[in-house]
This record gives C-alpha cells, sequence and structure tokens, in this order.
C-alpha cells in the first residue's frame, strides 16, 4: 500500500521519502519498493527508488529518486520535516515500550492521512482512507464526527476471499527460498525452508512476493504471498486496491496544499535536474 501511495504522489511530483521500520521482515515482491532492501536500488512501474539514510534522503529527493529508509518514522522527523505524512503501515496495534517510538500522532506532521486499517481520526491522523475492497473502496474520512460506513466487510465485494493468500513458517531460524518472485507453485508444493522443515505454498498460483535469503524469522511469520489468480502481469503490477487508496491520499494531499497556500515550485521535484 505504501508503495502504490508513493508512486502516485511521486508521479505527480511530490517530493517523497519512504520509511520501513521493519525491513528485515520485508517481503521482496516486484510491485512494492520493499526490494531495495535486497538489492539496493528497484523501480515500481518506472518509478525509481534506491536505499539511502535520512541524511542523503531530501538530496535524492531533489534528483528525482525516490529514496527508501530502513528506519522507523519518527527517528526521522527533525531531519526531514515532512509537510504531510502518510501512514500506510499494516496495523496500528503497538504495545509496550515500542509503541512510544514507533506510533505518529496529530501534530507530527501539519497533516497526517491514514491508509492503514486501524486508525484514529483526531487522534493519530487528521484524514483516514478506507483500505478495504468493497463499496467503500478507498473512501476519505476527514472528519471526527464521520462514522465509518456500518456496510464495511459486509458487501458482496469485501466477501470475496482475498486473491492473495500467505505461506506461514511453523519454526524459527534463517529462511531459505526454494521459489522466486513470478514462479508457478502447485499447492503443498514446497516454497522455503526453515531449519530444515519445508514451507507449503498454500494454494495454487504464482509466487508474488517472498523473503530475502537468510531473513531470520519467527513461528508464525509470513514468509511468502501466492496469487492464486495464476495472471502473471498482477505479480508486477501495483493492486486495484493500491492505485484507488493512491488516488485518494493525491486527492487529500493536493487539497490540503492548495488550502494552506503551500504549492510552490520548490514543494515538487523536477524531472531531470
Amino acid at each position: 500500500m505504501a508503495s502504490a501511495v508513493a508512486c502516485r504522489l511521486f508521479r505527480a511530483r511530490f517530493r517523497v521519502v519512504l520509511t520501513e521500520d521493519d525491513s528485515e521482515r520485508e517481503l521482496m515482491k516486484y510491485n512494492s519498493f520493499s526490494r531495495v532492501f535486497a538489492d539496493g536500488v528497484c523501480e515500481v512501474e518506472g518509478v525509481p527508488a534506491r536505499r539511502a539514510v535520512v541524511t542523503e534522503a531530501l538530496g535524492m529527493v531533489d534528483q528525482g529518486s525516490l529514496p527508501v529508509l530502513s528506519v522507523d518514522p519518527r527517528s526521522a522527523l527533525e531531519t526531514l520535516n515532512p509537510e504531510i505524512i502518510v501512514d500506510a503501515r499494516e496495523t496500528r496495534r503497538i504495545d509496550g515500550a515500542d509503541k512510544n517510538r514507533h506510533s505518529l500522532g496529530v501534530g507530527d506532521a501539519s497533516l497526517i492521512i491514514a491508509a492503514t486499517p486501524e486508525f484514529e481520526l483526531g487522534e493519530s491522523c487528521d484524514m483516514a482512507i478506507i483500505v478495504e475492497r468493497g463499496y467503500h473502496m478507498a473512501r476519505v474520512l476527514t472528519s471526527v464526527f464521520e462514522k465509518l460506513p456500518e456496510t464495511i466487510g459486509k458487501d458482496e465485494d469485501a466477501s470475496i476471499p482475498d486473491p492473495v493468500v500467505p505461506a506461514i513458517t511453523n519454526a524459527s531460524g534463517p529462511f531459505g527460498y526454494l521459489k522466486r518472485i513470478g514462479e508457478p507453485v502447485e499447492r503443498a508444493e514446497p516454497i522455503g525452508v526453515v531449519r530444515d522443515r519445508e514451507i507449503v505454498a498454500p494454494e495454487a498460483g504464482l509466487v508474488r512476493g517472498i523473503l530475502a535469503g537468510g531473513s531470520v524469522v519467527e513461528a508464525g511469520a509470513i514468509v511468502a504471498e501466492i496469487d492464486r489468480r495464476g495472471h502473471e502481469e498482477y505479480v508486477y503490477s501495483i493492486s486495484d486496491l493500491g492505485r484507488a487508496v493512491g488516488g485518494s491520499v493525491l486527492e487529500m494531499a493536493v487539497a490540503w496544499s492548495v488550502d494552506m497556500g503551500a504549492l510552490s515550485e520548490s514543494d515538487f521535484y523536477q524531472p531531470g535536474s
């Protein structure tokens, strides 16, 4: 989701920096910038990205590249001083001491947009995007008084099983892959191994994402994703949900920027500069 949003904003000439605070457990995918953690550089639908450190990120943006940082977002706030933060993490449930280190809240930037399943309008974000498939997919919520639609997760589209299914390890230790992204697999076919224990494909389809070899995992961790639709183009392109949510984030970012009078030439990267 974060990669889909980043692509949309980048193409609209916003200056974009990505952060990932759990890069060691990121699945390598061709429709995600997560591959920079294994390869150093990558592209998603023609948008170039490179792994970077915080101090070089803004310089890379001005050169027309998308920097990806292996840090938690709070540690980068002081250096980057972003006007807008898009929180596209999978979940906001963070317990114990880590909560203060990783969590974001209103006031950390001029505008915080949540594109994540869990959010609290007025506390964790200023605006939110519904990231579930269905009638309300990519709907924008802008007011603390606006209730979530009661039909979320209940319509016919939302009841359709997710075409992408995870492969989960039942052992802890270093992961070794037996399949690569885009390769076809059959149900119960081995796709990886952890301490001599095979991890098998839960469904037949194509490998959509997989952990880098040597990654250390714990039992219960997702080590791969299988797209059971079997269409190769889906493995290499942004999903329909990602495109829809990215469009809603872009809409809100532009609208807020215009309202605040924040748009100027310096706020956008210049292609070829």
